[in-house]
């Protein structure tokens, strides 16, 4: 079997696709991420240049605040449209006769796992209190709750795509 390039398994990871990327696919992730690089492009050009206008007449701190503010928005809105598009035109569906679904269950409950310990890892380094029992406590508490959270959902979308797979063939 071929190894796939770097470059494609990142799309797959972001677009959060799954089996081969196919023309369809590829003319679809490059229409997508066109129309999403031309949205954050021109939100980012057009909250710089206002915050360069604005500069002149606020304290720095405060535009820095606003303009880091508005970036995390604009990423989000534009994670947001990539997903639903993603989900609209079904290139994130599992392909059914090419899953191995124990093979693959494995695989995204260890993604997973290792998305919780960096999620864990994350929040007790990033929280702005001392370093205490509680905090530590916290952090775990928050990272189990998000693994069980995205381990429900993905382990839910491969069960719903073995169902639609055995309700076709039988």
């Amino acid at each position: 079997m071929k190894e796939e390039k770097m470059i494609t398994r990142l799309i797959k990871h972001i677009y959060g696709i799954t089996g081969v990327i196919d023309e369809y696919k590829r003319s679809e992730i490059n229409r997508i991420g066109n129309n999403a690089f031309m949205f954050t492009w021109l939100v980012s050009f057009i909250s710089m240049m206002v915050c360069l206008v604005l500069a002149m007449y606020i304290d720095p701190a405060i535009i820095f605040w606003g303009y880091l503010s508005i970036n995390m928005l604009n990423i989000f809105i534009t994670m947001c449209y990539i997903g639903y598009q993603v989900d609209y035109l079904g290139l994130g569906n599992y392909d059914k006769e090419e899953i191995d679904y124990r093979r693959e269950k494995k695989a995204l409950l260890r993604r997973m796992i290792l998305s919780g310990v960096f999620f864990t890892t994350y929040m007790f380094v990033m929280s702005p209190e001392e370093l205490s029992m509680k905090r530590l406590a916290s952090s775990l508490i928050s990272g189990i709750i998000f693994v069980s959270g995205i381990s429900i959902a993905s382990l839910y979308q491969l069960k719903r795509s073995r169902r639609s797979k055995i309700n076709r063939h039988g």
